[in-house]
Order: C-alpha cells, then structure tokens, then sequence
C-alpha cells in the first residue's frame, strides 16, 4: 500500500501541470473502477493525481456501461504565438551567434518580427533553454600562444601536487582605491533610482598601489612588495625586489623551482642574469605567457580583491596599504596556499583538453 502511494505521488509530480484527459484515459479510468480497483491504483497507473480520477468518475456515474464517455472539453487560452519551425529556427540563430540580443534576434531571425522583445526572451530561457548569462572574460590567446601552452602543459602533465607545492609562485598585481559595488542593487518599486543609497559611485582615475607577492603550496605566503605611488615594475626594480624579498623567502621555504609570468621586466637580460646566479639553488620554470589561468597566485589576488570590495571605510593609499598588509597575514592562510598549489594538475589537465585555449581558473 505504501508503495502504491509513493508510486502515485511520484507519478503526479512527473505529469504536466493542467494536462487534459483524452477519452482513452477516462474509459480506463471507467473500466477499472467498474472492476473494482481502487482509486489510488487508477491513479497509480496513469501517473494522475487522485482528485482527478475522483471527478472523472463522478461526472460519469451516470453514464451507460458501453457508452463512451464525452471528449475533453475545449480549454479558452492563448494560443502560441510562434510554431515548431519558428522555434527550431531561434534556437539554432542563438547556438550560431550566442552575443546577438532579444532585440537583435527580433530583427534578424525570419518569422520573429512580430513577437515582442520581451516574449522572446522568455521563449529563449524556458521553452528552448538558451538564458542569457554573463559572458567570461579571458585574453585574446593568438597560435602562438596556444602552441607554447600546450607545449608548457604537457611538459608538466605528469607533475603530482607535491611537485607543484615545490614552486614558488609571483606576480604583480595593481589594487585600486575605489572599488565599486555590485551592479545590481535590490530597491522598492517606485522609488527614486538616483538616490544616494542605491547608486554605484566611481571615479576616473582611482589612486591604486602596485604591489609584487609570492607564496608556495609548501610553506604558504612569503612576502609582498609595494612598489611607490605611481611608478610601475622595471628591470631595476624587479633586480632589488629579487634580492631584497625572493632569494630570503626561496632559501626559508627550501623551495628548487620559481615561476614568473613572462612580463618584459622579468624577462629583460639584467633580471635573467641576476636569476642565473642563483641557478645551484633553483631552477626557473619556462612561462608560456599570457596565461593567467595557469598562475594560481592570480585566484589569490583576487580573493583579496574581492574582500576588498566589501570594505568601503578605506578613503587613503596608506590605509589601503595596511589593510592590505594585515589581509595578508591574517587572511592568506597556508592551507589556502597549499590548496591553490595543488590546482596545478586540474589546470594542466583542461588546458589540454581545450587544446591550449584558455580554462575556468
């Protein structure tokens, strides 16, 4: 009994909401009731909620026992506006250019110019399945590019995650002032938009501070560098930086392996030349470049960012600064490092399987 009343309500779930009784069903419905069955088991077999089997019999209890029972009645309703083909002809515009716009969609796909721009994105996102979604937003990767990371990956593919914790990874990364809030703000119907509180303030050139880090999965954070107000990473720099912060931490973390982007200041022969000293007690990785997926330290600066935004008391780069200095200490833990480290392989793994293009990290 028990399974015949789960089997009902399951069945009840899965049938459309609304759907009609064609007069094969009501003759089952009769026959089986003239049996003797339950009403639970009619419902049971047609997948119908038992409400419905109780109506169908008592509108027909009256009826003759060969008569057939009447046709549904017809149902007032908008009709569709649009047919099969119609739908079948938007859903493969949209898989084709998937940038093009309800409004754009309206104009350029045959049979559609009379349907509102609204209508069609509600067609889009619940009878074709195609909602609109923020698109990501990735570098441009040109051949080249592609074939030096492909060509990076599968040099690396059968490194393990304690291989990778052996790296020590840097970058530099640029942290403004003034972050904005969220786009999207919730506000009562009918009130003022402009209103201070629902508006998203923004400046044209926020003061920012540019600011060099490293951390390996082994050991976590190793030192950040803040480089002075307006003035950006040069060989000199990078030179002071190496000595002054890398070489330190690389020699505390007893880390073999150091990995760079491939930014023209890392790269320049008077920062290589500095690198090869040290080359008895590390190796630095070849860098495919333009390939911020491939950094983990990337994602951990933009956790900082991200909790950055959520604090809109900072109004000086000086307090930015300190923040910044206290994020780092406080709220870049080691297990947050060593996590980051070990999403090596996942990363080298899609990077393949897209074939060099770029991947969701």
């Amino acid at each position: 009994m028990l399974a015949c009343s789960h089997i009902c309500l399951v069945s009840a779930l899965v049938m459309p909401k609304g759907k009609q009784f064609d007069v094969v069903e009501k003759a089952k419905v009769l026959a089986w009731h003239g049996e003797g069955v339950s009403t639970k088991e009619i419902a049971a077999r047609l997948g119908r909620h038992i409400r419905s089997i109780q109506v169908i019999i008592k509108a027909n209890r009256d009826l003759p026992p060969t008569a057939t029972p009447p046709p549904p009645k017809r149902r007032s309703g908008r009709p569709r506006i649009t047919t099969a083909v119609q739908d079948e002809r938007l859903r493969r515009h949209v898989l084709a250019f998937p940038f093009h716009t309800a409004k754009e969609l309206k104009r350029m796909v045959e049979g559609w110019s009379h349907v509102s721009v609204r209508r069609i994105q509600a067609i889009c996102q619940k009878r074709l399945g195609l909602p609109s979604r923020c698109a990501a937003k990735k570098p441009l990767l040109t051949d080249r590019m592609v074939k030096k990371r492909l060509a990076f990956c599968r040099k690396h593919r059968h490194w393990t995650e304690e291989d990778w914790e052996n790296v020590m990874f840097s970058d530099e990364s640029k942290f403004d002032l003034y972050n904005p809030r969220a786009q999207k703000c919730r506000r009562p119907s009918a009130s003022n938009r402009y209103k201070q509180r629902y508006v998203v303030t923004s400046v044209k050139h926020s003061p920012s501070v540019m600011i060099w880090g490293c951390f390996s999965g082994k050991a976590g954070r190793a030192s950040i560098h803040f480089l002075p107000a307006k003035t950006t990473m040069n060989s000199d720099a990078y030179i002071n930086v190496l000595r002054e912060k890398l070489f330190p931490w690389m020699a505390s973390h007893r880390i073999t392996r150091f990995l760079q982007d491939g930014a023209p200041c890392h790269t320049s022969k008077k920062s290589m030349a500095v690198l090869k000293e040290k080359e008895k007690e590390f190796t630095v990785m070849d860098w495919p470049g333009n390939s911020p997926d491939l950094n983990p330290i990337e994602n951990l600066w933009s956790i900082m960012k991200r909790r950055l935004k959520k604090d809109h008391t900072i109004t000086s780069l000086k307090m930015l600064q300190e923040t910044i200095k206290n994020m780092w200490i406080s709220e870049v833990p080691t297990t947050l490092c060593k996590k980051l480290a070990r999403s090596m392989p996942q990363r080298i793994r899609q990077c393949i399987e897209n074939d060099g293009q770029m991947t969701k990290y």
